[in-house]
């Protein structure tokens, strides 16, 4: 991604959301993307759906500063700006790209009381080494919603989060495959809700093998 405009990311991301379906009913969420020097931060602006977002209403912040480098008068950032750059600074991979949805399972499951995901197949090699967490509820776009999150990362090895009553978190190291893992979450969530409660747990034993039998599959 060194070298491409993080808003045109952005956008873009923006618009294979809305074609796969990812995007929420009433507000779609937001996504955000670290330019090549990792100084600035591209984020969706406030109360602009996914399909609305352009690289010209994207805005831009610096990141070490914490503050949005926009006009004064322009329309600021997503609320959930303090959810992205707590997620850059706590995952243990490096994230690029942060998308975080109310896509319509992911909403659903979020709701059920769980701490974690179950382990369903082949989605959990590519979600994390561990079973994806659940993050307690606080007020979407607050202080503590950032810190819960940013210590959910910190605690477990996963690119993937859910918040409670609140829609799924998915960081990436490559923007490329962003909409690819939240369409794998979305997916882990409709086989869970279909399920209606009744699923079995996959020993977690299991992962390290289900793993290395992913990064040779096909070849």
């Amino acid at each position: 991604m060194d070298g491409s405009d993080p808003r045109e990311v952005v956008a873009g991301l923006c618009r294979e959301l809305v074609e796969r379906g990812l995007s929420g009913v009433l507000a779609s969420g937001n996504v955000s993307c670290l330019a090549g020097d990792g100084r600035t931060l591209a984020i969706t602006r406030s109360g602009v759906s996914f399909a609305d977002t352009t690289a010209a209403n994207v805005v831009t912040c610096d990141v070490s500063a914490d503050r949005r480098s926009a006009a004064p008068r322009s329309p600021g950032p997503s609320i959930e700006l303090p959810l992205h750059l707590a997620t850059y600074r706590a995952c243990r991979f490096g994230p690029r790209a942060v998308l975080h949805l109310h896509s319509a399972y992911s909403v659903a499951v979020a709701c059920l009381d769980l701490e974690a995901l179950p382990f369903v197949h082949y989605h959990q090699a590519l979600l994390g080494s561990e079973s994806t967490p659940f993050v307690p509820y606080r007020t979407p776009g607050s202080p503590e919603l950032a810190e819960l999150a940013a210590a959910a990362f910190e605690r477990v090895s996963t690119r993937a989060l859910v918040l409670a009553h609140h829609g799924c978190l998915v960081a990436v190291e490559d923007a490329a495959a962003g909409v690819a893992l939240a369409e794998v979450l979305e997916d882990v969530c409709r086989i869970l809700i279909q399920t209606a409660g009744r699923h079995r747990e996959l020993d977690a034993d299991e992962f390290p093998r289900l793993a290395a039998l992913f990064q040779t599959y096909g070849r």
